[in-house]
């Protein structure tokens, strides 16, 4: 008349009478403890998801950040590039480009520096 699954959960076949025999021979507290523990088992599966779903967007937001960041940087050293103020110099271990001054832009960095600590020493005397 009842048969049972692995999980304990069975399916009742039987007459209308046997069934309602079958029920009020049931233990009311055992019933309610597996509700319970049902319900539990259940939010914290819905916790967990929810949990999931957030550190999902989280590294899904990091991933667009660091491509965002990745194209404006490729975009800088481009500029760079056409200005003259670097060259591609080769690949590092990992297949990346490894760029490198050329000698304009060593130059400009070289009066920016000067330009610097000229302003350093300037603003010692004042004090």
């Amino acid at each position: 008349m009842y048969n049972r699954n692995n999980n304990n959960i069975g399916n009742f076949t039987g007459t209308i009478d046997q069934f309602l025999n079958h029920c009020s021979t049931l233990n009311v507290d055992e019933i309610e403890k597996r509700i319970t523990e049902e319900n539990n088992e259940n939010n914290i599966i819905d916790n967990f998801d929810i949990i999931n779903v957030q550190q999902l967007n989280e590294e899904i937001e990091k991933e667009i950040l660091d491509v965002l960041i990745l194209q404006q940087l490729k975009a800088e050293i481009d500029m760079l590039i056409e200005q003259g103020l670097v060259e591609l110099a080769g690949k590092d271990e990992f297949g990346n480009d490894v760029y490198k001054n050329t000698d304009l832009g060593n130059s400009i960095l070289n009066e920016s520096k000067k330009k610097k600590n000229l302003g350093k020493r300037n603003n010692k005397k004042d004090k």
